[in-house]
């Protein structure tokens, strides 16, 4: 018959075998020496804590279900990343990202609205100067009896428009140097119509100022006519309409009549 482990009464007890027992807690438990990994222990308090362990065990696995563990591992690193952050700080972040967004846009939008603000200027100041250019071409032309189909392109190589202060001066250049050209030694410029009278001089272009010699009313009804069309214009007509209605020649130059 084996000994008891633990007994309430030691009454029990053979008389012989009492002293190898000990009193703990009300109760008499055998003493035994662990040896070899054997000792007598109270298995009731490890059979509990082992069933706790075994619940939360279940209870963790029916949570997780099929998670892969790199991937349970990443998230963990993850959440860890997480919490490193701060929040203020990301959120400066994220307020610098965006208004450098917006100054970079605003950049952008500006050097789009200068080009075209440019091209623009640019191209009204062509129109501007080749406006005042004709202008005052086609009226001294018209004075000097010329033909502006035929001097019209003499005069443009000849000449070029600058902007002095408020208004635009008509320029005759030498035709070597390109330089503004003068008549005298106080230099006095050139101007268009010293450079027509130099032209009928010529040998070569004093053809082109035989044009029509009529005044009456019936050249001014045929170049007022002429202006009046919306076809494209024979010299014929461009000479007359030059000499009656200037301002008629010029607008027909202007939409490429000529």
């Amino acid at each position: 018959m084996g000994l008891k482990p633990v007994v309430e009464d030691i009454g029990t007890i053979d008389e012989n075998l009492r002293p190898l027992y000990v009193e703990r807690d009300g109760k008499h438990v055998l003493d035994v020496d662990a040896s070899g990994g054997w000792a007598l222990e109270d298995v009731g308090g490890l059979k509990s804590a082992l069933g706790r362990k075994t619940e939360e065990l279940r209870t963790l696995r029916e949570s997780l279900g099929d998670l892969d563990p790199s991937a349970a591992r990443r998230a963990l690193e993850r959440v860890k990343e997480l919490e490193a952050l701060d929040p203020t700080k990301e959120a400066d972040k994220i307020a610098a990202a965006k208004i450098e967004a917006e100054v970079t846009r605003l950049k952008t939008a500006h050097k789009t609205e200068l080009e075209t603000a440019t091209r623009t200027s640019g191209e009204y100041l062509d129109a501007l100067t080749r406006q005042v250019r004709d202008s005052e071409a086609i009226r001294a032309i018209a004075e000097a009896k010329g033909s502006p189909a035929l001097l019209m392109s003499i005069v443009e190589k000849r000449t070029r428009v600058r902007k002095d202060g408020d208004r635009f001066v008509v320029e005759v250049l030498d035709p070597i140097t390109g330089d503004p050209q003068v008549i005298d030694g106080q230099g006095n410029k050139k101007t268009i119509a010293h450079l027509l009278q130099e032209l009928r001089q010529s040998d070569d272009y004093a053809p082109a100022f035989k044009g029509t010699e009529s005044t009456g009313s019936g050249a001014t009804q045929s170049a007022s006519t002429a202006s009046m069309g919306s076809g494209r214009l024979t010299p014929e007509q461009a000479d007359s309409l030059a000499q009656n209605d200037p301002s008629g020649y010029a607008k027909a130059r202007q939409e490429g009549r000529l």
